[in-house]
């Protein structure tokens, strides 16, 4: 498998002494086929060199996606919880935004049904994967509360198991004033959405505490008061600098 794996023809060496050893073909194993932290997939490329040209979609995939991670775009300047990350005076990505993830998944979909033609029972996401997502969209930014279940529908024509059990927060009336309300007021999405969501998810809670815990962490995200952490530690410098004359 590994010989295949390294595109070589030949047998793959194995190694018994290091002083005269020459690279194996295992080198080229790699754990997970969709990881972005190395640039090239030695072991899928060379299946695929070897003959195996059903593996084509994973390749495609796996190259689209390292050139949409790196679109400013497509990720968020802040981290999961609201800290603000520097390196050499630039701000590093955060996770994908809402709108990448929607365009990766719809995009991974399609990639599952082309590999199915060549392996009807592959999954590239399992019905237990798509589950986890959805409820992490609903607690996030979902109003709808069926974004992920469209997205599945619209690639696949099939209705996810507990598609019938869920219904939209608001109706796409209501949907549709909030989002021109953001627009009209500067006002972010996302950060608009979160905390509707947990207003929601609390309301009917006879202690409120919670409730006001979810809106004052919300709200005292560092990434919402960069402009004047920035300003604070200009003039910080500044003090220094005087002192240090």
């Amino acid at each position: 498998m590994y010989t295949k794996g390294s595109g070589d023809s030949g047998e793959c060496p194995f190694i018994a002494d290091e002083s005269s050893a020459k690279s194996s073909c295992g080198n080229s194993r790699f754990g997970c086929w969709i990881c972005t932290v190395v640039k090239e997939d030695k072991s899928l490329n060379g299946f695929i060199q070897s003959g195996h040209k059903e593996l084509l979609p994973l390749l495609e995939f796996r190259t689209w996606l390292l050139g949409e991670r790196d679109k400013p775009e497509n990720r968020k300047k802040h981290k999961r919880n609201g800290a603000v990350v520097k390196r050499d005076g630039k701000i590093m990505f955060g996770p994908f935004t809402f709108e990448a993830r929607q365009m990766i998944l719809r995009k991974l979909l399609k990639t599952q049904l082309e590999m199915q033609k060549f392996y009807p029972d592959l999954e590239l996401i399992t019905l237990g994967e798509l589950k986890a997502i959805d409820e992490i969209w609903d607690d996030e930014e979902d109003l709808t509360s069926t974004t992920l279940l469209n997205i599945y529908k619209e690639v696949t024509g099939k209705d996810l198991p507990w598609s019938e059990y869920k219904s939209p927060v608001f109706d796409s009336n209501t949907l549709d004033i909030i989002s021109k309300k953001c627009a009209g007021y500067n006002i972010n999405s996302d950060l608009f959405n979160k905390l509707i969501i947990d207003t929601n998810k609390y309301k009917h809670f006879s202690n409120n505490t919670k409730l006001k815990t979810a809106v004052s962490k919300i709200l005292n995200q560092q990434w919402l008061h960069q402009d004047i952490i920035e300003k604070i530690e200009e003039e910080s410098n500044k003090e220094l600098e005087n002192e240090n004359k």
